[in-house]
């Protein structure tokens, strides 16, 4: 159960700074200026990927506080 709720949490970071158009980390890490191009439609995809993850990790936390 924890390790389900440790990744949900890793990958919302992941998403998350990977959607932020005004940080420049992962082309950091690749020297590339444009290590990912979204379209629009790619970025909106993303953006509700994003909001299911956050309500799954929501519904972990209560979940396992409602479990102790």
């Amino acid at each position: 159960m924890k390790l389900l709720w440790y990744i949900t949490s890793i990958l919302t970071i992941f998403l998350i700074l990977i959607n932020n158009p005004k940080t420049n980390s992962l082309s950091n890490f690749s020297n590339q200026n444009n290590l990912i191009n979204f379209t629009s439609n790619d970025q909106s995809i993303l953006r509700k990927i994003i909001i299911v993850n956050i309500l799954f990790f929501l519904l972990l936390t209560i979940f396992s506080i409602v479990n102790i």
